[in-house]
């Protein structure tokens, strides 16, 4: 119902908070059959969605949490893991315009590996479009197989007067 609901509105200014009270610690994100990840090419998620960071819950990714990320979304504290077919652990592609707010990735930890050869590929995003502004703050990634069409560390593909700024990340 969420990926639906995120291909038809942005979201900008809505929270989402994801955690569990019971035993299951993982989302196999892997499993569900059909998830193409949140936001779309017309409405891309705007919104923050952050995860109950001490409740250890993680999710296991073959595809990025998010088919698309815009301006002014974040997103933080989440234990991701890839697995084969993963093209980013956070979105496929990071849409911006001129003159927008800049998209927060921070406080997250990434595991696995990234392999999607049909794809532009990397750690955080597999493309990142013009003008984008991107924060990325306290990620820590213990990928260190990236395999892609175009693959690269923070992002497979750059588009014009990108800007991308880190602080205290931790790339293994």
């Amino acid at each position: 119902l969420l990926q639906s609901l995120t291909q038809r509105y942005d979201f900008e200014g809505i929270r989402f908070q994801i955690g569990t009270t019971g035993s299951e610690k993982v989302w196999k994100i892997s499993d569900i059959s059909g998830f193409e990840g949140f936001g779309s090419a017309d409405h891309p998620f705007r919104g923050e969605m952050s995860c109950y960071y001490d409740s250890g819950f993680r999710f296991e990714l073959n595809k990025p949490l998010f088919a698309y990320l815009g301006e002014g979304a974040e997103i933080h504290q989440f234990d991701f893991t890839c697995v084969d077919g993963a093209s980013a652990a956070i979105a496929n592609i990071q849409v911006s315009g001129k003159d927008t707010a800049a998209i927060q990735i921070h406080d997250i930890n990434i595991t696995g590996v990234i392999k999607n050869t049909g794809e532009n590929v990397g750690i955080i995003v597999g493309s990142i479009g013009d003008n984008a502004e991107v924060h990325i703050e306290n990620v820590k990634s213990e990928i260190n197989n990236i395999t892609g069409n175009n693959a690269g560390g923070i992002a497979g593909s750059l588009g014009d007067n990108v800007t991308i700024t880190t602080e205290g990340n931790n790339w293994t």
